[in-house]
């Protein structure tokens, strides 16, 4: 970096004209490449499409949108922007999702993001099925869906997942080792993710038969008397097209992901 005639001092640390893009470019870099002085919040969309912070590695912002939106991608086609279709993702005990013979213990263990809001979900000892049922969506005939749940074993390291409603497509998962997910039926089909510290995301995709209210079920043993066995649950997720994409946290309502315009003819990323 230059220096005026006879002055010591760099050129940004003087007031002049310097387009406002070019001053916070070269301000970050500044920044970055000075180990004594580190922002508390660094969001690099030049090299990450992501609200996930440089510093700490995490998700420290809090984003919503109740609606997907347009926008053009870095090959210049427009799309529209995924969500998470189901309300209150990270709250089985709030009296939305549905309890069939189980019991919770809300914020129970650590999650995948290393924070306490994994819930345990345990099964009673009345002999019958023992299941929970994520809140419902609408869905569209026709349309494909994916629906996917974090799960750790904590007495039952087997369970069963199902899309109710929309084909009632089902598959098996085995939360030991690297996971197994197998046994699929009703025109379902998935796999399963390892993730640190015995967690496993389950994925199960199918294409909805009809236009009804739809919902992500999940089975524990059936007809089981010796209570207090389950899983560690954390973050339903259900959108649309036949991948699982980052899971995206909702609250009262559905929320879909934030977009990262590019300029249609140079395809350059829109800051």
């Amino acid at each position: 970096m230059g220096v005026y005639a006879g002055d010591t001092v760099p050129y940004l640390t003087e007031t002049f004209n310097v387009a406002p893009d070019v001053q916070r470019y070269i301000g970050n870099a500044l920044v970055r490449d000075n180990d004594d002085v580190k922002p508390t919040l660094d969001l690099d969309f030049a090299n990450n499409k992501s609200l996930t912070d440089d510093v700490s590695g995490d998700n420290l912002i809090t984003f919503t949108r109740t609606t997907a939106g347009t926008y053009v991608d870095s090959e210049g086609i427009i799309r529209t922007s995924g969500g998470n279709l189901i309300r209150n993702s990270e709250e089985v005990v709030n009296g939305i999702w549905s309890l069939f013979e189980v019991d919770v213990t809300p914020n129970a263990t650590i999650a995948p993001d290393n924070t306490n809001t994994a819930d345990f979900v345990f099964e009673n000892t009345n002999a019958t099925q023992h299941r929970f049922d994520t809140p419902v969506f609408t869905s569209t005939a026709g349309t494909v869906y994916t629906y996917s749940i974090f799960l750790k074993a904590n007495g039952r390291d087997t369970v069963t997942l199902q899309l109710k409603q929309i084909g009632e497509a089902l598959g098996v998962y085995e939360l030991t080792g690297d996971g197994t997910a197998h046994s699929f039926g009703n025109g379902g089909s998935g796999t399963i993710i390892k993730y640190p510290n015995g967690w496993y995301r389950c994925i199960l995709t199918t294409t909805a038969t009809a236009s009804v209210t739809a919902y992500g079920r999940v089975f524990l043993q059936t007809n089981a008397t010796e209570g207090g066995l389950g899983v560690y649950v954390w973050c339903a997720h259900k959108e649309k097209g036949t991948t699982a994409s980052q899971y995206l946290k909702t609250t009262t309502a559905t929320n879909y992901f934030t977009r990262y315009d590019h300029d249609p003819e140079t395809l350059e990323r829109i800051e």
